[in-house]
C-alpha cells in the first residue's frame, strides 16, 4: 500500500497558516514597521505634550481656573494609555506573546483602549457642562465647589471603566482587531446579545456625550446672541463674556479634534458590525487605529495655539524658552519689555484678582 509522501517545509508552513484563525489579523512586515514609527511618534508627543500641559495648569495663573481641573484629568487619562496601554501591547509584537497569543493581554489592550477613550470624551462633556453652567451664571460667576468638581472627575472614571467591563464578565469578549496588534470589543459577534453590547457602547461612547456636548453649545450660542450684559458693571461682564468666549472655542475645538479622530475607527467598527465582519485588511485597519490612537496629541496642541495665557506659560517654563525669544520679542529692547512685564504681573498678583477676567 502506498504511503503518502510526507509534505514539504513549505507545505507544512502553507497548511499551518491555512488552519491558523489568527493569520489573516497578522500584520506584515512593512505594515508593523509602519505602525512602530508612526505610534512611536504619538507616543513621544502625546507624553511630552501632556506633561508639559500639567506643568502649565499647576502654575497660579491657572490652577484656579474652572475648568483646569478637568483639563488635568484629560492629561493624565492620555498620559494612562500612553504609558500602560500602547507600550505594552506595541512591545509585545516584537516577541511570540502578543495580542494573537496571549489572552490576558489582548484583555488588557481592549479594557484600557476602550475606558479611557470613553473617559477621556466624558471629560470632554464635563468641560461643555460647566462651561454652560458658567454663561447661565455669567452676571455672579462662582467656582465649583471642590466636592463636585472632584465627583464630576470620578464619574468620568467609573463611566469609562463601566463602558468596558461588560467583556470582562462575558457580555462580548475583547478580540484581537483588524490590524492584529491590539484588541477590542468584538463588533461581529455572533450573538444578539453580543450585537446589543455594541449597541450600548456605541451609545454611550459616542452618541449619549456628542448629544450633551451638542445641546450645551447650541444653548451657549443661543445665549451669546440673545442675553444682553446687564447695564450695572456692564465694561466687566463683556470682558469676562469674551475670555470665556475663547474658552468655550478652545473646549470646541479639542471636542472636534477628539471626534474626527474616533470617527473613521467608530464608523468602520459599525459597519463590521452591520455586515458581520471585518471590512479592512490588517494593512489597511491600521490607518483607522493610528488616528483613533493619535488623539492623546491633540490637546495640547489646541491648548497652545487657542489660548494666549497657556501659550505664554507654556513658553516660560519650557527649558529652551531663549530658542523663542525672537519670535516673542524681536525689538532690541525686548529684556527691559519682560522686565517690565514681570513688574506689572507681581502688582497684580498683590493687588488680587482682576474684576475684569473671567474665572473661568
Amino acid at each position: 500500500m502506498d504511503t503518502p509522501a510526507p509534505l514539504s517545509s513549505t507545505a507544512q508552513a502553507t497548511s499551518a497558516t491555512d488552519t491558523d484563525p489568527n493569520s489573516s489579523r497578522k500584520p506584515d512586515n512593512v505594515g508593523f514597521i509602519a505602525y512602530v514609527v508612526v505610534m512611536t511618534v504619538i507616543l513621544v508627543v502625546g507624553f511630552t505634550g501632556n506633561v508639559l500641559t500639567i506643568l502649565v495648569l499647576r502654575c497660579r495663573e491657572h490652577k484656579n481656573k474652572i475648568i483646569t481641573p478637568l483639563m488635568m484629568n484629560l492629561a493624565f487619562l492620555d498620559i494612562l494609555i500612553i504609558v500602560f496601554g500602547y507600550p505594552v501591547v506595541v512591545a509585545s509584537n516584537f516577541t511570540r506573546q502578543n495580542v494573537l497569543e496571549n489572552r490576558s493581554l489582548c484583555i488588557w489592550s481592549g479594557f484600557i483602549n476602550g475606558s479611557v477613550g470613553i473617559a477621556s470624551i466624558a471629560t470632554l462633556t464635563m468641560m461643555s457642562l460647566v462651561m454652560f453652567h458658567s454663561f447661565n451664571k455669567v452676571g455672579n460667576p462662582r467656582k465649583v465647589p471642590r466636592k463636585k468638581m472632584m465627583a464630576m472627575i470620578a464619574f468620568t472614571w467609573i463611566y469609562g471603566v463601566a463602558a468596558l467591563f461588560p467583556p470582562l464578565v462575558g457580555w462580548n469578549k475583547f478580540v484581537p482587531g483588524a490590524s492584529g496588534i491590539s484588541c477590542c470589543p468584538d463588533w461581529s459577534p455572533e450573538s444578539n446579545a453580543g450585537v446589543a453590547y455594541i449597541g450600548l457602547l456605541v451609545f454611550v461612547g459616542f452618541v449619549l456625550p456628542l448629544s450633551v456636548i451638542m445641546f450645551c453649545y447650541c444653548r451657549i450660542y443661543r445665549f451669546i446672541h440673545t442675553q444682553q450684559p446687564e447695564t450695572t458693571n456692564a465694561s466687566i461682564q463683556a470682558s469676562r463674556r469674551r475670555s470665556e468666549i475663547k474658552i468655550v472655542r478652545m473646549i470646541a475645538m479639542a471636542v472636534a479634534a477628539f471626534v474626527l479622530s474616533w470617527s473613521p475607527y467608530c464608523f468602520v467598527s459599525i459597519i463590521a458590525t452591520i455586515r458581520g465582519t471585518t471590512v479592512l485588511t490588517p494593512g489597511e485597519a491600521e490607518v483607522p487605529d493610528l488616528l483613533a490612537k493619535a488623539s492623546v496629541i491633540y490637546n495640547p496642541i489646541v491648548y497652545t495655539v487657542m489660548n494666549d495665557r497657556f501659550r505664554g506659560t507654556l513658553l516660560r517654563i519650557i527649558p529652551c524658552r531663549h530658542c523663542f525669544n525672537g519670535d516673542i520679542n524681536p525689538v532690541s529692547d525686548s529684556e527691559s519689555k519682560q522686565d517690565s512685564q514681570e513688574k506689572r504681573n507681581s502688582w497684580y498678583r498683590r493687588r488680587g484678582p482682576n474684576p475684569h477676567e473671567s474665572n473661568v
